[in-house]
C-alpha cells in the first residue's frame, strides 16, 4: 500500500526547509565576514620581520637627547631644530613582507627633521616642557609624515659639574606612502615584484603611539662657554600599526591590518656646547638594539639601529 502525504504536510515540510535555509544563510552572512576580518587583521610577534621594520622607524623618531638648553629658567622660551640621519636599509633588511619573504620600499627618506619648542615652568622644581609638531605634508617623493610629541623635563640634581635629568615623553606619529606597491612595480606581471597585481601605488599607513622615560647624566666641562658631555638611556613602550591598502583590477582592494606592541631601548652619548649666549648645539650618537627572526631559520638575531642626531637651540 502506498504512503500518502497530505498537502498540508508538504507545505509544512517546505516551510521548515525554507526556514532552515534562511537560518543557515544568515549564520554564514555573520560568520564569513568575521572570518574575513580575522584573516585581514593580524597581531605580530615583536620580532617578526614586519614588526622589526616598524620598530626601526619608531626608534629613529623617538624623542631622545632633544631636551631644552641647560638650566632654562622659569617663564623662558627656546626654539630648536633636530635633524637625524636615517641609515639606508639593504635588500635583506627591506625584505620584511609576508614574514620576511617580500621586499618592501622602505628607503623613502634619508633624514628626519622636526622643530622644537621649549618652555621653562619652574625654577624651584626645575621643570620645563618640550613640544614638537610636524604637519602632514609630503617632503620626500611617495612619503607624507605627520608627528606630534610632548615631554615633561625635570632636573633631579644640578651641581657644579653634574646634572641629572629625567623626561616623560608621549608621541604620536604617522607615515603615509607606497611601501608595499611602489610606482616602479605597477603593471609588472612578475608575481614576485607585484604579487598584489596593483594597478596604482599603494596607500599604506604606518602609525605609532609611544610613551618613553629618559634619564640623562650631564658632565660640565671646564670651558669658557657652557659645554657638557652626556649619557642618556631611554625606555619606550610602543603600540605600532600598519595598514596595507593596494588598489587592484576590477575595483578590488588588497587590505591588511598589522599590529605589534612591545618595549624599545635607546642609548645615546654625545656633547653639547653653547656657541653664543643664546645659541647652543647638541650632537648625539644613538644606538637601539632590535631583535628580529628572519627566514629560513627564523632564529633570533640582532639588527640594530645606529645613527646621529644634531640639535640646535635658540634662547628667546
Amino acid at each position: 500500500m502506498g504512503l500518502r502525504v497530505r498537502a498540508s504536510d508538504q507545505i509544512d515540510l517546505f516551510c521548515r526547509m525554507k526556514y532552515h535555509r534562511i537560518v543557515t544563510l544568515s549564520l554564514f552572512s555573520i560568520i564569513l565576514p568575521t572570518l574575513a576580518q580575522a584573516q585581514r587583521d593580524e597581531h605580530l610577534a615583536f620580532d617578526r620581520p614586519e614588526a622589526w621594520a616598524m620598530k626601526y622607524f619608531t626608534a629613529v623618531g623617538t624623542m631622545q637627547g632633544n631636551g631644552p638648553p641647560v638650566e632654562l629658567g622659569a617663564g623662558k622660551w627656546a626654539l630648536g631644530l633636530e635633524i637625524s640621519n636615517i641609515p639606508e636599509l639593504d635588500l635583506e633588511e627591506r625584505t620584511v613582507g609576508f614574514n620576511g619573504t617580500k621586499e618592501e620600499d622602505l628607503n623613502k627618506a634619508s633624514i628626519l627633521a622636526r622643530p622644537l619648542v621649549h618652555y621653562g615652568i619652574s625654577d624651584r622644581f626645575r621643570l620645563s616642557l618640550t613640544a614638537s609638531y610636524v604637519p602632514p605634508f609630503e617632503v620626500f617623493d611617495g612619503l607624507k609624515t605627520h608627528l606630534a610629541s610632548l615631554s615633561v623635563n625635570h632636573d633631579i640634581f644640578r651641581g657644579e659639574r653634574y646634572i641629572l635629568s629625567v623626561r616623560l615623553i608621549g608621541q604620536w606619529s604617522e607615515a603615509e606612502g607606497d611601501f608595499t606597491a611602489p610606482e616602479n612595480v605597477i603593471g609588472d606581471p612578475d608575481p614576485d615584484k607585484n604579487p598584489f597585481e596593483a594597478i596604482s601605488p599603494s596607500e599604506d599607513v604606518y602609525t605609532s603611539w609611544t610613551n618613553s622615560f629618559e634619564t640623562t647624566l650631564f658632565y660640565r666641562l671646564k670651558t669658557k662657554r657652557e659645554s657638557t658631555l652626556f649619557l642618556s638611556v631611554t625606555y619606550t613602550y610602543a603600540d605600532l600599526d600598519f595598514e596595507v591598502y593596494v588598489p587592484q583590477p576590477e575595483g578590488e582592494v588588497h587590505n591588511r591590518h598589522l599590529t605589534a606592541n612591545g618595549s624599545l631601548w635607546n642609548f645615546a652619548t654625545g656633547f653639547s656646547h653653547s656657541l653664543t649666549e643664546k645659541i647652543s648645539m647638541r650632537l648625539a650618537a644613538v644606538y637601539s638594539p632590535l631583535d628580529v627572526r628572519r627566514p629560513p631559520e627564523y632564529k633570533v638575531e640582532d639588527d640594530s639601529l645606529f645613527h646621529f642626531r644634531l640639535m640646535i637651540n635658540y634662547r628667546l
